[in-house]
């Protein structure tokens, strides 16, 4: 499913009347898909790990009819669209970003605004089998990026996705720019039909239901109401169909359930550098990403001394910041929504081995070398 965007320029940098924190949304197109009755559209920046230590939600957009959605949608047509609560959002549990920067009417659409650096943004856009989010949703409650992702996830025909950039914002005397775009917004390399090729993963130590869920087994999971048993449990085994092309994959690992509680989406694992092992199949057994190889470069998750998660449950985490960290938050009010597990087949060998590496310093080491990817949603049986 090819998707594209008519304000976001050759260099695949979005102009500046839909960044800045701006509420005018982007053109976004797509192939139309058969069979489907309705789309979405969702609009997130794994590279804020970098300075918050989770990612940020700027979009999520329900109710869409056709092959696209026009520039301003999400102030023009926000009575026919059902937008979910952004980062932003004074709706989530626990908020983590400062109570001065939350809005109360953040079901809408947040322009990026990098602090740091220029970022890269990722736009899905899925095909579904429902007419209207009534349908799946009780529409007069708040939607967040947890509730968004379990609905497209079980009512997905198909999908496709599409980068952009948006360059360094810089606030002075009042006034709000971008600083010159030092990169571009390719993520992904795609095939000669701009679509990206889906790796094929068999889920050793998944279980998957009837309805084709997958469920994680307690000894692969943390609790945090159970900190003594963290040291026995195990990282799970599955395996990768290796593509043409592929040198070596990229694994992170996100857990949705934040988004209610904190309003950003926390990265539990991530690492670089699994080589593509000779054969048919790439083979990760139990416990592999736990251990140490030298050719891998491991990732300090959401959880390290940096990031902006409260301090006594970064104090869990103090010895196991790159390790395989998928957990259940028992102080949660909710905990049954899914984990992504994103897989990334790489054309090329990434040679870094720069110290206390974070998920946002990971997306741009993969960044221009992704030729194949896997998203696998799976919830954690208790």
């Amino acid at each position: 499913m090819r998707v594209y965007s008519k304000t976001v320029n050759v260099y695949n940098v979005i102009e500046d009347i839909n960044g800045l924190g701006s509420p005018h949304s982007p053109h976004i197109g797509w192939d139309e898909v058969k069979n489907a009755k309705s789309y979405a559209v969702s609009i997130i920046d794994h590279e804020a790990c970098g300075v918050a230590g989770l990612s940020f939600i700027h979009w999520g957009v329900l109710n869409i009819k056709g092959d696209h959605i026009c520039r301003d949608s999400s102030i023009r047509k926000a009575k026919e669209l059902f937008q979910i609560e952004n980062s932003l959002s004074k709706k989530a549990l626990n908020p983590l970003i400062h109570q001065s920067s939350l809005i109360d009417n953040a079901n809408s659409y947040y322009g990026p605004k990098p602090p740091d650096q220029d970022h890269v943004y990722e736009v899905r856009v899925y095909a579904l089998d429902f007419e209207h989010v009534s349908e799946v949703w009780d529409i007069e409650k708040p939607m967040f990026w947890k509730d968004f992702d379990n609905i497209v996830a079980e009512h997905k025909i198909d999908s496709g996705v599409l980068t952009f950039s948006s360059q360094k914002a810089i606030e002075e005397n009042g006034k709000c720019y971008h600083e010159e775009s030092a990169t571009h917004g390719l993520f992904y390399v795609l095939n000669e039909n701009d679509e990206l090729e889906e790796l094929r993963v068999s889920m050793t130590d998944f279980e998957k239901d009837e309805q084709g869920n997958f469920w994680l087994d307690k000894q692969f999971y943390l609790e945090t109401s159970n900190t003594a048993d963290w040291a026995n449990k195990n990282s799970p085994a599955f395996k990768i169909k290796n593509i043409k092309g592929v040198k070596e994959y990229a694994i992170f690992v996100f857990n949705n359930n934040t988004s209610k509680e904190w309003s950003l989406v926390s990265c539990e694992y991530a690492v670089l550098g699994i080589r593509s092992q000779k054969g048919d199949w790439t083979i990760i057994e139990k416990n592999d990403l736990n251990s140490k190889d030298r050719t891998r470069l491991p990732i300090n998750n959401s959880y390290s001394e940096t990031t902006i998660v409260p301090k006594n449950i970064k104090q869990l985490y103090k010895n196991r910041q790159s390790k395989w960290n998928v957990t259940m938050h028992n102080e949660f009010a909710e905990n049954n929504s899914n984990h992504v597990m994103m897989i990334f087949a790489l054309d090329q060998t990434i040679t870094t081995r720069d110290q206390a590496l974070n998920p946002a310093d990971a997306y741009r080491f993969v960044k221009n070398k992704v030729i194949g990817e896997k998203i696998i949603r799976f919830k954690l049986k208790k």
